[in-house]
């Protein structure tokens, strides 16, 4: 008597991971490859994950040039954005996040012309790109040229906010929006819930899951269901790899 409902048991469980493991690479429009930071990252996961994200640093004196590849300002890899440029404009459907870690108001005119002139040299058109930042000031100089830009939403977690915190927060990135300045906004996956229920904002919204494969993100329903938001374009996935930076 045990038994029986014991193998029913298994047999769901089995269908449903099979279920999940069956939808990996197929929704690639909206989920893409979170912090994507080598040449050898690229070419590794580009057939699972044409649309990726990079972090870039804006130096003055580097040999990686203006833009260098790397996620952390003190770190140097001493790779340009030019090299996976290069690799990305061979996949013609693929486009690219650029997180920006360091655009102000004092550099972001001079970041956009090169930033343009660079994506023009290897035939990208603005389109492919999301430029994001947690200066809205910053950002507004491209969204007025036709870039699709994010503002980064750098806030506590809201489990260590009071409700009254929440809501100031909430209430920032109302002001955000409603300044025009970005075209959507891109937070941490806590965010999701609160934003949800009380930005009251019709925006797009970016968001990622940095601790989250693909096959971890089907798996959970409470995740999974972000996909069906219409209002949420990206979602970035980790997938470490070989070449992780």
């Amino acid at each position: 008597k045990i038994v029986i409902p014991g193998i029913l048991f298994i047999l769901i469980i089995a269908g449903y991971a099979t279920a999940c493991w069956m939808e990996i690479g197929k929704h690639t429009d909206k989920l893409w490859l979170h912090r994507c930071n080598s040449v050898e990252k690229y070419e590794e996961m580009k057939e699972r994950f044409p649309n990726i994200e990079t972090d870039i640093i804006l130096r003055e004196n580097s040999t990686a040039g203006f833009f260098d590849v790397t996620h952390d300002e003190e770190v140097s890899f001493h790779l340009p954005i030019d090299s996976i440029l290069a690799h990305l404009r061979e996949n013609r459907e693929g486009k690219i996040w650029l997180d920006i870690k360091n655009l102000n108001t004092s550099n972001c005119l001079e970041t956009r012309e090169r930033l343009t002139k660079i994506l023009e040299t290897y035939g990208i058109c603005k389109e492919k790109v999301i430029i994001e930042s947690n200066s809205s000031e910053a950002l507004e100089p491209f969204t007025k040229i036709g870039y699709y830009t994010a503002y980064y939403v750098y806030l506590p977690h809201p489990s260590d906010l009071s409700q009254e915190k929440q809501d100031s927060c909430i209430s920032l990135l109302q002001d955000v929006v409603d300044s025009k300045r970005v075209c959507a906004l891109s937070f941490p996956f806590w965010w999701y819930a609160p934003i949800k229920s009380g930005l009251d904002r019709e925006t797009d919204l970016l968001t990622w899951m940095h601790r989250t494969t693909e096959w971890e993100f089907f798996l959970l329903p409470w995740k999974r269901k972000v996909l069906d938001d219409d209002q949420v374009k990206v979602i970035l996935i980790k997938s470490k790899g070989n070449f992780h930076r």
